[in-house]
C-alpha cells in the first residue's frame, strides 16, 4: 500500500463557500462556524403545517391539514397528528426512529397498522409537511 493516498490531497472544494444550507449529518463534514439560517435552527420553529392522509386500497380517503402555532418541533408534530387522529377516528401512532428519519431526508412520515395498539382499518397513515414561506 505504499505509495496509495487514502485522503484526497488538495484544498477543500468548499473552502470559501457559504456551506451553512447543509442541515444535519453534513453539518460535521463542512465546517462552517457562522450562524444556522433561522428555518435550520435546532427545535425552534414558527410554525408547522402538516398535511394528513388516510389511505385504503391505494386510494386517498380521508385527507386534512393543520397547522400548529408551538414553537417546539416535537410539541407541534404531536398536536397536529392527534388532531388527525381525533378529525380521523384513529388512534395516535408509536413514533419510530424511521418516522424521525422519514420526516428528516422526506419531509413526509408512513405510519402502517403496525405501528398502532389497535385495530388499525387502513392501509396507512401518512403525514406531510407543507412548506409554509413567507415573505
Amino acid at each position: 500500500m505504499e505509495g496509495r493516498h487514502l485522503h484526497r490531497r488538495g484544498p477543500s472544494p468548499f473552502e470559501g463557500r457559504d456551506v451553512s444550507h447543509f442541515p444535519g449529518r453534513y453539518a460535521k463534514a463542512f465546517p462552517y462556524t457562522g450562524p444556522r439560517p433561522r428555518k435550520y435552527r435546532k427545535g425552534r420553529i414558527d410554525m408547522l403545517t402538516l398535511w394528513g392522509k388516510l389511505y385504503k386500497n391505494g386510494k386517498t380517503i380521508k385527507a386534512d391539514t393543520y397547522t400548529s402555532g408551538k414553537h417546539d418541533m416535537s410539541a407541534a408534530l404531536l398536536e397536529c397528528i392527534e388532531h388527525f387522529a381525533k378529525e380521523f377516528d384513529i388512534e395516535v401512532p408509536m413514533w419510530h426512529t424511521n418516522h424521525t428519519k422519514q420526516l428528516g431526508l422526506f419531509r413526509k412520515a408512513t405510519f402502517k397498522p403496525d405501528d398502532f395498539v389497535d385495530q388499525f382499518p387502513y392501509e396507512k397513515f401518512e403525514i406531510q409537511i407543507i412548506d409554509s414561506d413567507g415573505p
